[in-house]
């Protein structure tokens, strides 16, 4: 299975993992350990493409939001614990030299017997807690559960029977469960906490999901993309309009238009979230999703000049466009999303540049393409097209001021606000006051 296709130009579109200290999309999960927080930011970067992997991950992380199973995780004990698994071990150490050790620090305890003697009790009793969270759940929980129990069982298993039952451990215990813990099965305890890294996360993800509301994507297996999002939102946007979009029917090519400020770019930012988010098997900021799965995501929302190339904003647009069509060459169903085409020349190329451009794409049935202009003329050139469907972000006017409704409907919009913003701001008049000073 091919792995998800994407780019550092979409990610930084979408605020996925964020850049400088910006919001980000992966920052509305919390795990609770740093082991998990690296452990998201892993599953984050791997977005799947396996229908059955995904479902799986998704039914997992809604196991937790239907169950009282819960392992209750202590950030501080969970990341002293990673940190005592990974203190040297000298395991060619003759036992002369460990029995030595060991009598020194028990006669003056130094810092590391410290973090052996708190590690091993902190490990034995994170053990002893996750066998004691099974014991009322043996049937019908998730692969990565039911990994972690098969975990345990190995863990408990090298243990010493005796020790096993003692609330309360002694220096020899301890020597015994260190030499276990870093030694004979340091990989089995390293397995184990990864496990707990992973239940960390969907715990996470799942309380996010609940708690803002967001649902669980449904996936079908097509040849051909299919996209059906209902009441879809940004999570960033405070109050969000919600709205609605559906590729189905051979349409695959979304046509939308809309003035300045209408909300195109956070409607196509929303939309690829959802997309980059269900691929991961999370929940997604929608009401309801119904989706074939994508090989790919590809934006072009905040493209910037190159200085440092010597490339001006248009010939970076160009090779922007260039890129992504080698990549759809190579892979198919990829969702390819273009906010405001060739913004980056005068008037008259755009147009003509922009019309050849989604021509061209209307070719490719093979991928779901949103493009979106404020070049009107572009799209009543394109209605005759059979695979495009046209939605536009409309404008209330009232009382002469432009209300943004930020809702997606069917049609084109043929509004123009530019010299109303303008005039609403007052920029004319406040660039001819200046003279007069």
């Amino acid at each position: 299975m091919s792995s998800f296709q994407t780019d550092q130009q979409t990610l930084q579109d979408l605020s996925l993992t964020g850049i400088n200290g910006q919001p980000a999309i992966i920052d509305l999960f919390k795990p609770i350990t740093i082991g998990g927080q690296v452990k998201l930011k892993e599953l984050f970067a791997k977005p799947l493409t396996d229908i059955n992997a995904i479902r799986a991950r998704a039914a997992a992380i809604r196991y937790f939001d239907r169950t009282d199973l819960h392992i209750s995780l202590h950030k501080e004990e969970a990341d002293f614990i990673s940190f005592y698994i990974d203190q040297e071990n000298d395991t060619a150490a003759s036992k002369f030299k460990v029995i030595n050790d060991r009598v020194r620090n028990w006669v003056k305890p130094t810092n590391q017997h410290y973090v052996i003697s708190r590690g091993v009790r902190l490990l034995f009793k994170l053990i002893k807690k996750v066998e004691l969270s099974f014991e009322k759940h043996q049937h019908d929980i998730p692969a990565p559960l039911k990994l972690l129990r098969e975990q345990t069982e190995d863990l408990l298993k090298a243990i010493p029977v005796a020790t096993q039952h003692l609330s309360d451990l002694s220096k020899f215990d301890i020597d015994k469960l260190d030499r276990i813990f870093r030694n004979t099965k340091v990989e089995a305890v390293r397995h184990f906490l990864n496990s707990l890294y992973t239940v960390d996360v969907f715990y996470a993800v799942g309380f996010t999901g609940r708690q803002y509301g967001f649902c669980y994507p449904e996936f079908i297996d097509t040849e051909q993309p299919e996209l059906n999002l209902n009441g879809f939102y940004h999570p960033f946007v405070s109050k969000p309009a919600v709205n609605d979009i559906t590729f189905d029917s051979g349409k695959n090519l979304c046509f939308i238009t809309g003035a300045n400020m209408a909300g195109k770019s956070t409607v196509l930012k929303s939309i690829s979230v959802c997309v980059y988010m269900a691929q991961l098997g999370f929940p997604v900021p929608a009401t309801a999703m119904r989706t074939s799965v994508f090989n790919g995501l590809f934006t072009t929302i905040n493209l910037s000049d190159n200085i440092v190339a010597g490339h001006s904003h248009f010939y970076r647009e160009v090779l922007r466009i260039k890129e992504v069509a080698q990549k759809i060459g190579t892979v198919n169903k990829l969702l390819v999303i273009f906010d405001e085409l060739f913004r980056g020349t005068n008037v008259k190329d755009a147009y003509d540049a922009s019309l050849e451009i989604v021509k061209a794409f209307t070719e490719v049935k093979s991928s779901a393409f949103m493009i979106s202009t404020h070049i009107v003329e572009v799209a009543d050139e394109l209605r005759s097209a059979d695979n495009i469907f046209f939605n536009c972000l409309s404008t209330d006017l009232v009382d002469g001021k432009a209300i943004y409704t930020y809702k997606l409907k069917p049609g084109i919009s043929h509004e123009r606000l530019g010299m109303r913003i303008i005039e609403d701001e007052g920029l004319v008049d406040m660039i001819k006051a200046l003279s007069k000073k």
